[in-house]
């Protein structure tokens, strides 16, 4: 799958593309503004007047390669895009789909408040200013584009906007390209927080922090969650002596048998890190399947 990120400058989509990295296994960020050859002013120049076409077609010629590279390595990309007209992205994503990959789209907005904090908070050489902001709000054709899915981020840091992603990635597997433009309404699916869960539960075990201490640090993260009793319950009964699977055993309605015996079999062998990582990566891929 190829991840795309769409807005303004200054709203905050490479950190949020750097943090899906960081919570998703088996992802990369590419950045659009810096992913084609270094070239001069001149060259730039030159290309974009050569015919309106010449350099999207670049771009994606140069991006659906980079994406099948990366496919060959199971590694899934999450590509940040200034904000890309429909015609671009109606093209990348059909050749994506010869290839074949799914691609998301994900629209990011903010408050102009928010924007301008945003935007001053960069380099001074960086800063588009108040005008700029503007422009970006109102002009374009991406401004009233019916592609993709809107995200609000004013209130939101850029975790919870990359959870938000996650999450509809997860939630729903058809693609906003798929039967016609259409807005999409973020929607939840009973799993999406166990994923969630288990995805953060992946991070810091792979990262060296034992069990038990992993679990009540995400029994506080899950703390104003349904799901966070549950994590409290599994960190007793590891401090008792249990095994985690026969911990996740006494919650039937949050962990399927599928995992239960996958996360038994990775503590049999030793192995449990890798299990994990292969739960998540499986279930981010082919939502449904294994949760």
């Amino acid at each position: 799958m190829v991840i795309v990120i769409r807005g303004a400058c200054s709203v905050g989509k490479t950190t949020v593309a750097r943090e899906i990295v960081e919570l998703l296994p088996g992802t990369a960020h590419v950045a659009c503004a810096t992913m084609l050859p270094w070239m001069s002013d001149a060259t730039l120049t030159t290309l974009r007047r050569r015919g309106g076409e010449v350099f999207p077609d670049l771009l994606n010629t140069w991006l659906v390669a980079t994406a099948q590279i990366f496919a060959k390595q199971e590694i899934q990309l999450v590509v940040d895009w200034h904000f890309p007209a429909d015609a671009e992205l109606r093209d990348l994503v059909g050749r994506l789909a010869e290839c074949p990959l799914a691609c998301r789209v994900f629209n990011l907005r903010c408050s102009p408040e928010e924007h301008l904090r945003r935007d001053q908070l960069r380099p001074v050489d960086e800063q588009v200013g108040s005008s700029g902001i503007e422009y970006f709000r109102t002009q374009g054709s991406w401004v009233d584009s019916p592609w993709g899915t809107d995200i609000d981020t004013t209130l939101l840091s850029p975790r919870n906007v990359a959870e938000t992603i996650l999450e509809a990635i997860s939630g729903n597997g058809t693609s906003s390209w798929q039967g016609g433009p259409r807005r999409e309404q973020m929607s939840n699916r009973a799993n999406s927080a166990t994923l969630r869960f288990l995805t953060e539960l992946t991070r810091q075990t792979c990262g060296g922090q034992p069990l038990l201490a992993s679990l009540r640090a995400l029994q506080a993260d899950f703390a104003d969650q349904p799901l966070g009793a549950v994590v409290g319950e599994l960190a007793g009964h590891i401090e008792q002596g249990s095994t985690l699977s026969g911990a996740m055993a006494k919650h039937p309605e949050v962990f399927s048998q599928a995992v239960l015996a996958l996360v038994g079999a990775g503590e049999t062998a030793g192995v449990l890190d890798h299990i994990l990582t292969l739960i998540v990566e499986c279930e981010w891929r082919y939502p449904g399947k294994v949760l």
